[in-house]
């Protein structure tokens, strides 16, 4: 898969409005360790695994509870060096691995993996973690936790992980 183009200016390393969102440094420390993150995926908050002052984050996942989500990945610290937001980017960009540090965009507006294999989205839709490999976000139906809101509207395609702008506020189970 080659990069894309950045058609989302402002949104690449977290938040485009300071004063109405949040962006926290946290270091990605996975309970699995072969596991590693890409930029856009949903992370949830754990527990620190040693002495660290920043907040220890993983990739969400089938084991940890939806609601525990905590905001998505928006930048690495992969070999210590950040994601040029002028390279382009695709949806297999890997930011971190084990110990590296990770933006994480809490509230507000950031770029997001979006999976569309099944679903169309448009514009407004609520989106929830995908519930298996829940490295992406879908289209919410009735009881899913609502994590974020479409900014951008998506045929349903294949391939069927793209990148998408998204409003990160945690709405609850929808009715």
């Amino acid at each position: 898969m080659s990069a894309q183009p950045n058609q989302f200016t402002g949104l690449w390393n977290g938040p485009i409005d300071k004063n109405a969102s949040s962006v926290i440094n946290a270091i990605y420390a996975p309970v699995d360790p072969t596991i590693q993150l890409f930029i856009g995926s949903p992370v949830n908050l754990i527990a620190p695994t040693d002495n660290t002052i920043l907040p220890n984050v993983d990739l969400l996942n089938e084991t940890i509870d939806i609601e525990k989500f905590y905001g998505i990945a928006v930048a690495g610290d992969k070999d210590g060096i950040y994601p040029n937001s002028g390279s382009g980017f695709f949806p297999g960009s890997l930011i971190a691995e084990i110990g590296d540090g990770v933006r994480v965009c809490t509230q507000g507006r950031c770029v997001a993996r979006l999976r569309t294999l099944n679903f169309s989205i448009n514009i407004g839709d609520p989106l929830t973690p995908v519930g298996n490999d829940s490295d992406s976000l879908e289209p919410a139906e009735s009881g899913d936790f609502v994590v974020a809101r479409s900014l951008v509207e998506l045929p349903q395609a294949d391939p069927s992980l793209v990148m998408g702008p998204v409003d990160i506020q945690r709405e609850g189970s929808l009715p």
